[in-house]
């Protein structure tokens, strides 16, 4: 089971998951990758068009806290975390 923040990643591709597919009980996240290295994972959105590495899928909402409220910026440990639910 892969945890991010205590809540539990249940799904992870590496593609865009459009509106029309997505189930309403669930939350997807964006996650973006780091400018330089394209398989490192540095923040999590709600959505975002740059740096796209790939969709979470959570069972609750995860608190977004960096940059006002946009995002949530990723810590090494939890970088490993995401890498390991693709």
């Amino acid at each position: 089971m892969n945890l991010l923040r205590g809540i539990e990643i249940v799904n992870a591709t590496s593609l865009r998951i459009p509106k029309e597919e997505r189930e309403e009980s669930l939350f997807y996240y964006d996650v973006q990758h780091e400018d330089e290295d394209w398989f490192a994972p540095f923040a999590v959105f709600q959505f975002c068009w740059a740096n796209h590495m790939g969709t979470i899928v959570t069972k609750e909402p995860l608190t977004l806290t960096d940059f006002g409220g946009n995002c949530l910026e990723l810590t090494e440990e939890e970088q490993d975390i995401v890498l390991t639910a693709f």
